[in-house]
């Protein structure tokens, strides 16, 4: 038998073997290190969700004094039932500081935050048919818990906000801190920087800070 004499004349010496056998070892440990690993990164996926829904009511100014849009107060009994914009909808969260000289020479900073999304969210964002006054409220919510609040706002509209407004085009909502939003200096109380956002942002590979 041709087939057997020559796997008599290559059988291997001891040493070969416990070659072998101490890289099917390595490989196997790589494999379970690969598998763990990868585990991890669906866990920290499922496990950590970051989602945007709509009120069911109108909420007022906590400041009532207040003619703009400004800061209202959201619980999880206010949201409505099923998520605007889901989790595997967020592709990447975009955060990037830009710094210009006043008139008078003072610094003045201005710091953008986004969620990049695909076009068909934008499109639903713009399809709610914003009312040019006053916007339409929208909860972040991480993990079941409310990040903070804000304002969908119309790209048409001409009136301010004194609160977080976000503007939906192409693949990006992009969120300000009020309008007009130029910052000097930064307010170290933005909600946007909410820790436990860029936290899950991070856990799931989705913060690209510039």
């Amino acid at each position: 038998n041709t087939r057997t004499l020559a796997a008599i004349l290559h059988k291997p010496s001891l040493s070969s073997i416990l070659q072998i056998g101490m890289r099917k070892r390595i490989l196997t440990f790589a494999l379970l290190v690969f598998h763990n690993w990868a585990f991890g990164q669906n866990e920290n996926r499922s496990d950590c969700k970051i989602e945007i829904y709509l009120l069911k009511t109108i909420k007022p100014n906590l400041d009532t004094s207040k003619t703009l849009q400004s800061e209202f107060s959201v619980s999880k009994d206010d949201l409505t039932d099923t998520p605007f914009i889901r989790d595997l909808e967020i592709i990447s969260y975009v955060f990037l500081r830009d710094t210009s000289r006043g008139v008078h020479g003072q610094n003045i900073v201005e710091e953008r935050h986004g969620f990049k999304v695909n076009s068909n969210v934008t499109k639903r964002v713009n399809n709610l048919k914003i009312p040019l006054c006053c916007g339409r409220q929208f909860a972040v919510v991480v993990n079941s818990q409310v990040a903070y609040a804000g304002y969908f706002w119309n790209l048409r509209s001409s009136f301010g906000s004194d609160w977080i407004t976000a503007f939906s085009y192409g693949k990006y909502i992009e969120l300000r801190k009020k309008l007009p939003d130029l910052e000097f200096p930064i307010d170290p109380n933005d909600p946007r920087k909410n820790q436990t956002l860029f936290n899950c942002l991070i856990s799931t590979n989705r913060l690209t800070p510039k």
